[in-house]
């Protein structure tokens, strides 16, 4: 049975961005397939063709493939399926996008994963038939609930609300800026030397949800609001700072557009210059459950020297400094939602004294208690000229590094540990952690702004 696709376009009320259906009849896209969750990470991360495997001979259509130009949807030589089907909004990162087919669907084992506005199919692959009988049925299919946000619908058939929304996030500030006259680009020249943004304008929000209900829904799927700030009625940028599960695959992010108004709607647009930009993200991961006994030796505070490592918010090795210490509390972590990672160095340097050695050098954290690991980044942006977009992913794999150091008195040590048993284990469990799929958002503050000629609009998004 040849696969239907049931979707929607974005339009141009952004209050409905899905209201207009179309259907692809007896189109049977190519499905990349993936042995596990772990050969589908590396395929997201380093493009590693080697992990990608297709079910037949047949050529594979990405989301990101240009719509043939006998295709009724295509309205210029640049539209894609990612942009005439609405994903850029579903999937904000385009290296997960580019292994997904026009249907939202890859295989993870045994499984077909279908990504659509209701959320993540999971669908064993000798059911699909039957799928596609229900949701021919109904577009808008969910079936029992048997898990918070996971409903049943038969056959060994799940969904996960990966973009459920509750609409009462808090606008912290309205900022400080005019529209510009709808004419003010008309004749535009790029200026010579362009202005730097004033950040103490922008507008700023909260993603956090502030009901209970609200709350709950954004502790197990995350946030998933867009921000819109126009230059005046015919251009604009976007926002997000979202936390997307997508049941096999999840990620945190932040994305910033620029789109302009024509006949069609609204379409990305190049920016002058366009920066997405981020400080003091605490993302936090539960320690697995067979780890927990390593780190129930700990009196600590332990303190392991900056040393080069990988972690989120960088797309480099950053020396990093690691704390583990026996109850992580409560008034330190309230330090460092509201002055940032400053919090964690202060606090080394006045527990260990003179042991916090080159604690200054260090331009990230990774905290550990009996429980959680916490990794705290500092100050990171990315700046883009003449682009209309930028997604920067929090990596969802990373490295953890410690140096065994040798003298004559002590013995071997690591860091402030003489048992090299323990410090070995301690590493481990960290390690384990750390590559663990599912990080969650603490805290944190992402911008994103972008220049047309001399004149900046944008936004920042604080959550805490």
């Amino acid at each position: 049975m040849a696969a239907l696709l049931f979707f929607t376009v974005a339009c141009s009320n952004d209050e409905n961005l899905y209201d207009e259906s179309i259907e692809f009849k007896d189109v049977d896209f190519e499905r990349l397939s993936f042995s596990d969750e772990q050969s589908l990470l590396t395929a997201i991360k380093n493009g590693n063709s080697t992990a990608i495997q297709l079910r037949s001979g047949k050529p594979f259509i990405s989301l990101l493939s240009k719509i043939p130009s006998n295709n009724s949807l295509r309205s210029s030589d640049e539209t894609t399926y990612y942009e005439v089907l609405g994903y850029e909004e579903l999937i904000p990162n385009p290296n997960f996008a580019r292994l997904v087919n026009p249907n939202g669907e890859l295989e993870v084992g045994t499984q077909i994963v279908k990504i659509t506005p209701e959320g993540t199919y999971a669908i064993p692959i000798d059911k699909k038939d039957q799928f596609d009988a229900l949701i021919f049925s109904d577009l808008q299919l969910q079936g029992r609930l048997i898990d918070e946000h996971t409903f049943d619908l038969g056959d060994g058939i799940t969904l996960y609300e990966t973009f459920d929304e509750v609409g009462d996030y808090e606008v912290i500030s309205n900022g400080n800026y005019v529209l510009l006259p709808d004419n003010q680009y008309d004749n535009y020249v790029a200026p010579q030397a362009p202005s730097e943004p004033n950040f103490d304008q922008f507008p700023t929000f909260s993603p956090d949800r502030h009901t209970i209900v609200g709350k709950l829904i954004q502790s197990l799927i995350g946030s998933t609001k867009t921000h819109t700030i126009e230059f005046n009625s015919k251009r604009r940028i976007r926002g997000k700072f979202y936390f997307y599960n997508y049941f096999v695959y999840s990620e945190i992010g932040v994305s910033g557009w620029t789109d302009k108004k024509n006949w069609i709607g609204w379409s990305k647009t190049d920016a002058d210059e366009l920066r997405v930009g981020w400080r003091d993200m605490v993302i936090k991961r539960s320690i697995p459950n067979e780890y927990l006994k390593d780190l129930k030796k700990i009196q600590g505070p332990i303190y392991f020297p900056p040393a080069y490592m990988t972690i989120p918010g960088y797309d480099r090795r950053v020396n990093v400094a690691t704390l583990v210490v026996p109850d992580y509390k409560a008034t330190l972590f309230e330090k460092v939602i509201s002055i940032g990672a400053k919090a964690i160095s202060d606090y080394i340097k006045s527990e260990l004294k003179q042991g916090a050695t080159n604690i200054d050098k260090a331009t990230g954290f990774i905290i550990v208690d009996k429980t959680t690991v916490r990794v705290i980044t500092l100050d990171e942006s990315r700046i883009k000229y003449n682009e209309d977009s930028y997604t920067h992913v929090f990596d969802s794999q990373w490295n953890f590094n410690f140096q065994i150091s040798w003298n004559s008195q002590s013995g071997f040590s690591v860091g402030s540990v003489h048992s090299l048993t323990d410090a070995i284990n301690w590493g481990k469990a960290i390690q384990a952690t750390l590559n663990a799929q599912t990080p969650t958002l603490e805290s944190g503050e992402v911008y994103v702004c972008g220049r047309f000629g001399a004149d900046w609009r944008g936004m920042r998004i604080i959550k805490k």
